[in-house]
């Protein structure tokens, strides 16, 4: 049976709780407000599925060898408002495009109505357009890997995204290739922490006495290519952006504070990829292609396998893209895991016992004490910097 006794080793992907007949398996919330899975032993017949459909293992174990993937830059052509809305150049929505014309049905992360993000499905464009965003937590599968086995030998058409170990865990979890599976693995830097963002959530309603309606985790106001701040939407039609608060939640993204154990260590940070196809975005665009430079946004696909191949030859009808280098368009997040924060271990034990505020002050440098020491800092260089210049 499955027991995770290091917790860098389980991406939570739910392929064992999924794989389990006997419902002996429960993903279960740890204190970091992420879920690992829990046997039941009264209920486990020791079949050993839950083992052999982690993807962790296979990934540990397999020969990495891979071919080199073929990369396009590509934006969204037929609609400028869904290429501007869109977290990148708009390629998934050509995507989900593809498979609504075959009648399929597209699964992917969304915020549900009390913004909690969590993996669903859609069986039009309007309902998919949920997908596209950004959203800089992890996902809860549910049982969706169920829905999607039963709708596969349905014979319908299926696409489903997520990140690399998402995706890793429903091919393993499905035990064999099926013809009418696209799936799409996202460039993913990493998964930080629900718990986390739900404390972030009320800190903001509570501060501005009102309700969250919708979060825009990657608001283009800016320009695509600037700090990504999310926008975030009250109930009385209001909205911040671009302030202390409504940036905080990219500050504790990128700080890597919170993030899950396993991305430290992450299998999927490299070329050997899961999905059929990969998305994200297209950061440095303009050293291969000039004319992306716009400030809706690029996307950059990699295609991975000759299923990946063939129907991107459609996918491609509804973009402008243009041949890549693929070594030189990718990402560090493709190449390195994401490093720890080295006071990872202090921020947990004082999340315990300070509020939100307090302790994300500290380990972000924020608030007006923490405000107060930089301007310091800066007028205590300023001689330094004087010298260094008459030097010169």
């Amino acid at each position: 049976m499955i027991n995770i006794s290091n917790k860098s080793e389980c991406t939570g992907c739910s392929a064992c709780y999924s794989v389990c007949s006997k419902n002996a398996i429960s993903m279960v919330t740890d204190k970091e407000g992420f879920k690992y899975p829990e046997v039941d032993e009264s209920l486990c017949i020791d079949c050993g599925l839950c083992d052999r459909v982690c993807p962790i293992g296979r990934r540990d174990n397999q020969d990495i060898s891979f071919d080199i993937p073929i990369a396009y830059a590509a934006h969204y052509k037929n609609d400028e408002k869904i290429w501007y809305d869109s977290a990148s150049g708009g390629a998934f929505t050509a995507i989900t495009d593809y498979i609504f014309k075959h009648n399929g049905r597209v699964y992917g992360a969304a915020l549900n109505d009390k913004l909690v993000v969590e993996h669903g499905y859609a069986d039009n464009k309007k309902e998919a357009l949920k997908f596209r965003d950004s959203k800089y937590v992890q996902s809860d599968i549910k049982d969706c890997f169920k829905h999607i086995k039963r709708d596969l030998k349905d014979g319908k058409i299926v696409l489903f995204s997520g990140t690399p170990c998402q995706v890793a865990g429903l091919k393993d979890y499905l035990r064999k290739p099926y013809d009418n599976l696209l799936t799409v693995d996202l460039i993913c830097h990493c998964v930080p922490s629900p718990r986390v963002f739900e404390d972030y959530k009320n800190y903001i309603e509570t501060k501005y006495d009102k309700k969250i309606i919708h979060i825009c985790f990657k608001d283009k106001t800016l320009g695509w290519d600037k700090f990504q701040t999310p926008r975030i939407f009250f109930d009385d039609g209001s909205n911040i952006f671009n302030i202390d608060d409504s940036k905080l939640w990219a500050l504790i993204f990128y700080s890597h504070l919170a993030v899950r154990p396993s991305c430290h260590t992450c299998r999927f940070a490299n070329l050997n990829r899961e999905g059929d196809l990969t998305i994200g975005d297209f950061w440095g665009v303009e050293k291969q292609h000039p004319e992306y430079l716009v400030p809706n946004g690029a996307s950059l696909v990699l295609i991975n396998s000759d299923k990946g191949k063939e129907a991107f030859k459609e996918i491609s009808d509804n973009l402008v893209c243009s041949l890549s280098d693929a070594v030189q368009a990718l990402p560090d997040t493709l190449l390195y895991v994401t490093k720890p924060h080295s006071k990872r271990s202090e921020f947990w034990n004082d999340y315990e016992k300070m509020s939100f505020k307090s302790v994300t002050n500290r380990y972000l440098d924020l608030g007006k004490k923490n405000e107060y020491k930089r301007k310091l800092k800066r007028v205590l260089r300023l001689p330094f910097r004087l010298i260094k210049s008459i030097m010169k």
